[in-house]
């Protein structure tokens, strides 16, 4: 399998020959191809395709209830099944667990009726970890780094915590693949109270701090207010959107470097924020 470290040097080379578009064309070209050949569903949906297709504007549009109605002739590896999956997501315990010894499984919090189920390879994890360097290294400077390291890169993530959902579970994968240690971060539940958030974060002093965008304005709002006593060096935002506003007021109460990060179940790093002045705000993944 291909490292992440290896997919970044690729990636850059890639660019430097001024090859991305030709890049692109190919993978996707490559990806129909697959698709069409290993899943009943896609190869029905295709059938009126070109050949070769390289414009992905030529494919149609999939819904999450269509392809769940459909999951066993979806999927693209036949030892899957919804029947199976359903069983090993209705375990908590086994978060971060590789389903079948060779997929982490996450799903969405089915809050519009249809609970997604996905699965991730080590290839794609691979490709999400080369995502997540590549936004650090245009998202960081030089002295919040030293910051970071100074301090061990100690990191507190807030996120939901009730099942497979994609940020617990891709924290509890990396915690037993070794890649992020138990003593150098915390996971919170965002369901925790505020003051106990706050009284868990004090006690902590992340020098990290990622979590759902609207838990963290909340959290600035207690910085401001002195409840809150913690100067991390890095601030990330996920899974929601926050207005120009409150991004400036997250900003100013941390003192922090801001990153926004925009993934989904479907491409767990899909984008990142950049903006002129340092911080971050506008999708350029």
């Amino acid at each position: 399998m291909t490292s992440a470290f290896a997919l970044v040097r690729d990636g850059r080379r890639t660019l430097r020959q001024g090859a991305l578009a030709h890049r692109q064309r190919e993978r996707l070209a490559s990806m129909v191809d697959f698709a069409r050949s290993n899943s009943p569903y896609y190869r029905e949906l295709y059938r009126t395709l070109p050949e070769r297709v390289e414009n992905p504007a030529l494919l149609p549009v999939t819904h999450k209830q269509d392809l769940m109605a459909r999951f066993d002739d979806w999927v693209t590896d036949p030892e899957v099944t919804i029947h199976r999956l359903r069983a090993f997501v209705a375990d908590r315990r086994r978060v971060g667990e590789r389903f079948l010894g060779r997929y982490l499984v996450t799903t969405t919090s089915g809050t519009t009726g249809h609970r997604g189920l996905f699965l991730l390879d080590d290839h794609e994890a691979a490709v999400v970890r080369a995502l997540s360097l590549r936004a650090a290294r245009r998202s960081l400077t030089p002295s919040v780094t030293a910051r970071l390291l100074a301090r061990r890169i100690r990191s507190a993530h807030i996120v939901a915590t009730s099942g497979h959902l994609a940020a617990y579970a891709v924290i509890a994968r990396s915690r037993a693949a070794g890649r992020l240690s138990t003593r150098g971060s915390r996971v919170l539940s965002t369901h925790s109270p505020l003051p106990e958030l706050v009284d868990q974060l004090n006690r902590y002093r992340p020098v990290f701090l990622a979590g759902y965008a609207t838990v963290i304005a909340l959290l600035a709002g207690e910085r401001m207010a002195g409840r809150l006593c913690i100067a991390p060096a890095v601030v990330s935002l996920l899974a929601e959107g926050v207005s120009d506003r409150d991004h400036e007021r997250i900003r100013s109460a941390f003192g922090a470097r801001l990153v926004n990060a925009y993934g989904c179940n479907e491409s767990l790093a899909l984008a990142y924020g950049a903006r002129s002045d340092g911080s971050t705000s506008t999708a350029t993944g």
